[in-house]
């Protein structure tokens, strides 16, 4: 280069290009958190409304405002907590399970890890066993605990050998095939306690306030219409409250003199055998 010659002058880019080159790069880098932050927020407007319409739902079925409806690991089913208990709808809210559901990869119950998060003083192996029939609980119900008042006392035999407290629901099928086994027996003395799980709270005020607790029973389960006239029914309400606090909202299930819990329907055969071990 001679002295006469100068050096070329360098080439700036005007300001308003690069704020936009600038302004493309982190469009371009953020793009896909913003599409992905969009797809959720869209996601989760019809499972929040669904949400809302089981909240409404749970809480007429289970005559409880504070009922608390959540979505779960599955996306066909929405958690229900009234208290301890543990339920799931159905996103259309006209099927309830009551019930532990697991995860089979690795046989987790995730029922009882829920119920572990919402009551931590609860004991309960995380990893699962899997029943072939209904269960026999770990819990146990004093009957001191029990609401005498509530009960429906019936008998199949004046010198019953067999006593049982049952907890049903009128509008279950189980809790009247039970119903209809133990009035072919003649050993029996039962204490009936009614929690409505499947929309059933008029029907056991019915029965309850009906002047012969026991016929209205009876016929209930038949499913005949039982008209009676208003009473107190605190006692209904107290054995509601105990239910859902004591985590027993399946039906039916039969509390021993001693305490002990069996779930589910069972043969008048296996209810004896399962009291006298």
């Amino acid at each position: 280069m001679t002295k006469e010659q100068k050096p070329a002058d360098k080439k700036h880019w005007p300001l308003h290009i690069i704020l936009i080159i600038t302004l493309g790069v982190i469009f371009l880098f953020t793009l896909p958190t913003l599409l992905l932050t969009l797809k959720e927020t869209i996601e989760s407007k019809p499972k929040d409304s669904i949400v809302l319409k089981l909240q409404k739902i749970a809480q007429d079925t289970f005559s409880n405002k504070d009922a608390k409806v959540t979505t779960t690991p599955s996306k066909f089913l929405y958690e229900v907590q009234v208290g301890n208990t543990i339920a799931y709808f159905d996103a259309s809210g006209e099927y309830l399970l009551v019930g532990d559901l697991y995860r089979v990869s690795d046989l987790e119950n995730l029922t009882n890890s829920r119920k572990n998060e919402i009551n931590p003083s609860r004991i309960i192996t995380k990893k699962a066993y899997v029943p072939q029939q209904a269960p026999i609980t770990s819990k146990n119900l004093s009957w001191d605990q029990l609401p005498k008042k509530a009960a429906i006392t019936w008998k199949t035999s004046d010198n019953p050998k067999y006593k049982i407290a049952v907890l049903s629901d009128l509008n279950c099928g189980y809790c009247r095939q039970l119903h209809n086994e133990l009035l072919q027996t003649n050993d029996f003395e039962i204490d009936e306690y009614f929690i409505s799980i499947l929309n059933s709270k008029e029907k056991s005020i019915s029965v309850y306030c009906s002047k012969d607790q026991v016929s209205a029973l009876h016929s209930a389960f038949k499913g005949e219409k039982i008209i009676s006239e208003k009473c107190d029914i605190e006692p209904l309400n107290q054995i509601e409250k105990l239910a859902q606090t004591s985590g027993l909202l399946a039906t039916p299930s039969i509390i021993a003199p001693d305490g002990r819990i069996l779930q589910g329907y069972h043969s008048a055969q296996e209810i004896r055998t399962w009291l006298t071990k």
